[in-house]
């Protein structure tokens, strides 16, 4: 069996034991609580030619997917009338994801078996939500096996440690900087007003940004919303925007300095909750439609 085949195999074996559950999960997704944000899963059936638009997803995604020998197929999402229907019997719609083919949505008990028993509704599941756990203990390794030292690091500055560890260095004399590549990074938020990032902002290579917490495309810190009591939201994000990015001579320099770069902001500092599911597939099919190369995102 072909590795395609093996993947399509799988799928389908997924997609039978998925439809094989237990249509009625109220007891589990509203357990001591009143509201819960689910995902509806949409009949694909349902969506006939006249209850669906086309997703159009951008020129350089489809050049990478031919590039990877992939097959540009027209993709459907449902069509604004279909939406709206839907938003009339739940508290509110968050995403819609077109792999899925499914809406996040936060609704009350009562509004579970109104939506349910719509007919072209093929099942409800609770979006999925991950904490960090931060309770562990940190240990660091000296690595003694670097040629060279912080003194004679020339432009890399205190970065040229953590890059040589990985041979970065070597890469970039080999003419390797990112040029090209557009990376998308997940994380807490971003301080575009940093120095380490003027090169990104002066040469336009900042595409999109989008908070997926707040729905707006501010990704750097909303005060007071922003605040909490582990620090400001968007100190995480900066760093590893930093490693990759970063741009200053003598100072720091980022692995992949001239690539090309999107900004999601989907995870909650200080939340019970600080990662939601629907947020992130939100996040992974948005840095799709805009064509990117490789994803970084921290969850742990």
């Amino acid at each position: 069996m072909s590795n395609k085949s093996l993947i399509l195999a799988l799928v389908c074996i997924v997609q039978v034991f998925a439809r094989a559950e237990s249509v009625d999960r109220s007891d589990q997704i509203f357990a001591n609580k009143d509201t819960a944000r689910v995902w509806v899963y949409i009949r694909k059936e349902a969506l006939t030619e006249n209850r669906r638009q086309p997703d159009i997803c951008s020129n350089r995604t489809q050049r990478r997917l031919q590039k990877m020998g992939l097959s540009v197929a027209e993709d459907f999402i449902p069509d604004d009338s279909f939406r709206a229907r839907l938003s009339e019997c739940v508290i509110t719609i968050r995403h819609y994801s077109k792999i899925l083919c499914a809406y996040s949505c936060e609704i009350t008990r009562e509004q579970y078996d109104e939506v349910l028993a719509r007919p072209e509704i093929e099942k409800i599941t609770p979006v999925g939500v991950y904490k960090k756990n931060n309770d562990f203990e940190r240990i660091v390794v000296a690595d003694k096996s670097l040629g060279r030292t912080l003194s004679n690091a020339g432009d890399y500055g205190n970065s040229y440690q953590q890059l040589a560890q990985l041979n970065i260095p070597a890469v970039h004399d080999s003419g390797l900087t990112g040029n090209g590549i557009r990376i998308a990074i997940f994380d807490t938020g971003f301080n575009k007003d940093h120095p380490a990032f003027q090169r990104i902002i002066d040469e336009e290579r900042l595409i999109a940004g989008h908070d997926f917490i707040f729905n707006d495309e501010n990704v750097q810190d909303e005060i007071p919303d922003d605040t909490t009591s582990e620090g400001n939201q968007d100190g995480h994000g900066t760093s590893v925007w930093s490693e990759i990015g970063a741009y200053v001579p003598g100072t720091m320099i980022g692995a992949a300095y001239r690539a090309e770069f999107i900004l999601a902001k989907t995870e909650r500092l200080g939340s019970e909750t600080s990662v939601e599911e629907d947020n992130y597939v939100a996040a992974i099919e948005w840095a799709d439609r805009l064509g990117v190369d490789v994803i970084s995102t921290s969850l742990g």
